[in-house]
């Protein structure tokens, strides 16, 4: 954890070529392991998707990452993040 503010944190994960991702997240209180796996998911899935994009013969490295396939896969990815801390929220007690 980067840094905790009232209800966000924000989390970093650095490649070994010096690539920096950084994730802003809503503090779920009682859900902190569940979310630092999820977050080591998301942030492994981002990295594949990054070596995946620079693979490509055709990419521009040090650019602005524009492609829709990437685009899809980064918010499918922060999707299921989302969804699997969602699930693990218990439900509002009355």
């Amino acid at each position: 954890r980067l840094c905790e503010m009232e209800r966000t944190n924000v989390y970093g994960y650095l490649t070994s070529t010096n690539i920096k991702f950084l994730a802003m997240v809503h503090h779920v209180k009682g859900l902190e392991k569940r979310q630092e796996v999820d977050l080591k998911a998301l942030f492994s899935s981002l990295h594949d998707m990054f070596v995946q994009y620079t693979m490509n013969p055709f990419s521009k490295i040090k650019e602005k990452i524009s492609s829709r396939v990437f685009d899809t896969s980064v918010l499918a990815s922060a999707e299921r993040f989302n969804q699997s801390v969602n699930e693990a929220v218990p439900p509002p007690t009355a």
